[in-house]
């Protein structure tokens, strides 16, 4: 519920932008947080206000914005479909198409309240708004796409961002590893294996069930030969998933 608040505050402040929430990102929280209950408030009333307006009328806009960003976003809310993800941006781009229309809808409807005529061109008051807003977000968003340059790029941007990010360590510290495998100068590979090996320690702290870390830890104590290191996190491996 406290992630679905999250989802309308990055569709109103896109920023910071992240490729990956996953634990502890998001620290575990109670309904007795302000945020979650905000967020309960938020969503129950616009599914009230949809409700009450399609009554009134089957083909209302409004409710139709509503409803279709309300029935899209429950598809990534974990609350009625297990997805594996925690929460990503990318699972706002059919959402925002509800969101978008909202915000259309009430822009002009601001417009007609002004008596003016709902066509954009020529409304000073509007586009004093709109175009700095606009001009910001799409500076986010050039600005981000550098970060989308490659894999390596992306993680080690996003890890500074969420530095107790489990499965961002995870996948900075594996790329590491698969750097180190693939490097012939001999510096450089310790170099690269002892940060995977850091990075990938992390991710196993905060999340001690991670499986996937436990795992590749294991093969990266074994790459750099220390054997005693590699058998302690295979064994954590082989506890998480004996069967293996």
């Amino acid at each position: 519920i406290l992630i679905l608040g999250y989802y309308v505050k990055l569709l109103l402040v896109p920023y910071p932008l992240v490729s990956e929430y996953s634990y502890n990102t998001i620290p575990f929280t109670h309904f007795s947080d302000w945020r979650v209950l905000l967020s309960v408030v938020f969503y129950l009333a616009i599914a009230i206000i949809g409700v009450v307006r399609f009554m009134k009328n089957k083909k209302d806009p409004y409710a139709f914005g509503i409803f279709f960003f309300l029935v899209t976003i429950a598809l990534f809310s974990n609350l009625f479909i297990m997805i594996k993800s925690t929460m990503g941006e990318r699972f706002l781009f059919f959402p925002s198409v509800g969101f978008c229309l909202l915000v259309a809808l009430l822009v002009d409807k601001w417009l007609a309240k002004q008596g003016q005529d709902s066509v954009l061109y020529g409304q000073p008051k509007i586009w004093a708004v709109l175009a700095p807003v606009c001009i910001i977000y799409s500076a986010i968003v050039i600005d981000r796409n550098g970060d989308w340059f490659d894999n390596h790029t992306i993680f080690v941007t996003d890890v500074k961002k969420t530095p107790e990010n489990s499965h961002m360590n995870y996948l900075l510290g594996y790329d590491l590893f698969s750097m180190a495998k693939q490097e012939r100068n001999p510096a450089t590979k310790d170099q690269l294996i002892d940060e995977a090996i850091w990075y990938m320690r992390k991710s196993v702290r905060i999340l001690p069930e991670y499986y996937y870390a436990a795992t590749d830890l294991g093969a990266a104590y074994f790459f750099r030969k220390q054997y005693d290191s590699a058998e302690i996190y295979d064994r954590v491996a082989l506890k998480l998933r004996p069967k293996d």
